[in-house]
């Protein structure tokens, strides 16, 4: 059952798109950066969730603050954490989910990383993510999983390598040829999801 809602956020609602489809596992997704026209309706983000919904796990994709009908200002990624925490929250008390998911995308990658050390997500999934903006004490708790391609202009294979080097929970598969926006390796993306999401799960 597919629901548009929204829910209270520190800087005003929230809009929140949510597929139930389970009510003990639950995924929570995380859109590219909104001042380049990223939202939660973004193609990637959607082939995140198809992966996810066909796992029977519930879904819910949000906007950022000045996103959509979100409320706020964009506040270069420190308030979209907050945004996160409380979508994070909110699913937690009226769900009570045995399991979460976060899950980002590029942007929403570095939103989900950032997070990470203020909850307790049973896997963290993070797709496309700029490796400028990731350090190694994200990693300390839940388990990462990253998916980069292997001509993505915004991950630095050296510091990518450094990061799985301090980060024991953090594991990464590269798809090759694939660049920031999967052109062409969309398909190979859902597939990889699918085995991650089956790994992780079981």
């Amino acid at each position: 059952m597919i629901k548009n809602t929204f829910v209270t956020g520190p800087a005003g609602n929230l809009e929140v798109v949510i597929n139930e489809e389970n009510k003990t596992l639950w995924a929570i997704l995380c859109h590219p950066h909104p001042l380049y026209g990223g939202n939660m309706d973004d193609a990637i983000v959607r082939i995140v969730e198809k992966a996810l919904s066909n796992q029977r796990i519930s879904t819910l994709r949000f906007n950022f603050r000045g996103t959509g009908f979100s409320e706020g200002k964009h506040d270069d990624g420190n308030g979209e954490v907050e945004d996160l925490l409380s979508i994070f929250n909110w699913v937690s008390d009226s769900y009570k989910p045995e399991k979460i998911i976060i899950a980002g995308y590029s942007f929403g990658a570095v939103i989900a990383a950032k997070a990470t050390p203020q909850i307790k997500s049973d896997l963290v999934l993070l797709v496309a993510p700029p490796t400028r903006a990731i350090r190694p004490d994200f990693f300390t708790e839940s388990p990462v999983v990253a998916i980069t391609g292997s001509q993505d202009d915004f991950v630095n294979n050296k510091d990518l390598a450094s990061l799985v080097e301090k980060s024991p929970n953090l594991k990464v598969t590269v798809i090759d040829g694939a660049d920031h926006f999967f052109s062409g390796k969309q398909t190979n993306l859902y597939t990889i999801i699918e085995s991650i999401l089956e790994e992780q799960l079981t």
